[in-house]
């Protein structure tokens, strides 16, 4: 509202000059240069969280995970300096005062920090020291580790087979190298020096070397062999505990480079969940949740949109259905 007035100042000065208008000029209350200063900064102030609200409505997807950073940023923009007015500072003040004190319950705050570790957009917490970082991922490994745990009579076993690192004696028997058929042409004439001419070369010029040795019989199979060699398993590897298994997948998605602010985190997982199966599963209780409510306020106003006074008569379950196809439809 204030945005509007400045930028249609212009208009306004030229309304209040008509002279009809002018007539009624001892009840016209109009602003001073005073105010309309004042309106200016109050404008610079409040449009860091107009940009955050439109943020949050516009979002497709407003996961929890957006509500720190988002907390953080404010309470940046709202840090009050030198050459503020005394109108700019009260206003920081109040806002910084009212917004300090939100989402502190340790319970909730410790959900929130979580949800945004897992948010690959901002998973390297940049407001937290490095102290604070591990804390986070410290209780992501432990959730997940309590998760996996109960999960785990889900699992199959985990069996490896490992070839054996000695060769086998069929291995060593290996069959010889064929030997190449001899053709009907010509041998190759061999250079005589002494004579000038040319002398054909025989067979016993070939040394006793290049001459294929004894070929070993070839090692038979059993039947057993024949019908369990390929997956009979020589030894079982132990797989690694699972707590070691999940904080090895900790670290390497904080090694993974964050995406751009415009991506879908959910999108991301998607493609990803096979690569951190532990945390996928946490990602589904986490960004989950919804960082504000417009998006259930607009499935109400689809619903007041189909359910008209000419469609009074649609069952709740054609509703549901309708209601559904509209969010769901690809524009």
């Amino acid at each position: 509202m204030l945005q509007r007035y400045i930028e249609q100042q212009a208009a306004i000065f030229a309304t209040l000059t008509v002279k009809d208008i002018r007539k009624n000029a001892d009840t016209l209350v109009t602003l001073s240069e005073e105010d309309v200063r004042a309106v200016e900064d109050a404008v610079n102030v409040l449009r860091p969280l107009k940009t955050i609200t439109t943020i949050l409505c516009s979002e497709k997807v407003p996961t929890v995970s957006m509500i720190l950073p988002l907390k953080e940023l404010i309470l940046k923009y709202m840090a009050v300096t030198e050459s503020d007015s005394g109108l700019v500072k009260s206003v920081k003040s109040a806002i910084v005062k009212d917004l300090k004190t939100r989402y502190t319950e340790p319970d909730i705050n410790k959900f929130l920090q979580e949800a945004t570790a897992l948010d690959p957009r901002f998973r390297s917490l940049p407001y937290h020291n490095e102290a604070n970082r591990l804390l986070v991922f410290s209780a992501l490994t432990m959730n997940a580790i309590k998760m996996a745990e109960a999960n785990k009579d889900e699992l199959a076993p985990v069996r490896v087979k490992e070839e054996p690192s000695h060769p086998t004696d069929e291995a060593i028997a290996q069959p010889p190298l064929p030997v190449l058929p001899q053709t009907d042409s010509q041998p190759p004439e061999c250079n005589d020096t002494e004579t000038g001419g040319t002398q054909t070369c025989t067979s016993d010029s070939v040394s006793d070397s290049e001459t294929p040795g004894p070929s070993q019989p070839k090692k038979t199979k059993s039947a057993i062999e024949e019908i369990f060699g390929e997956v009979f398993i020589t030894h079982v590897q132990e797989a690694k505990p699972l707590s070691a298994s999940i904080e090895e997948e900790v670290q390497k998605y904080k090694l993974e480079e964050c995406i751009p602010l415009t991506e879908n985190p959910l999108l991301w997982w998607k493609m990803n969940a096979v690569r951190f199966p532990a945390l996928a599963g946490l990602v589904k209780q986490y960004l989950g949740v919804c960082a504000t409510s417009v998006p259930s306020e607009r499935v109400f106003s689809s619903a007041g949109d189909i359910v008209t006074a000419q469609r009074a008569s649609l069952s709740a379950e054609n509703v549901d259905v309708l209601i559904f196809l509209k969010k769901n439809m690809k524009l």
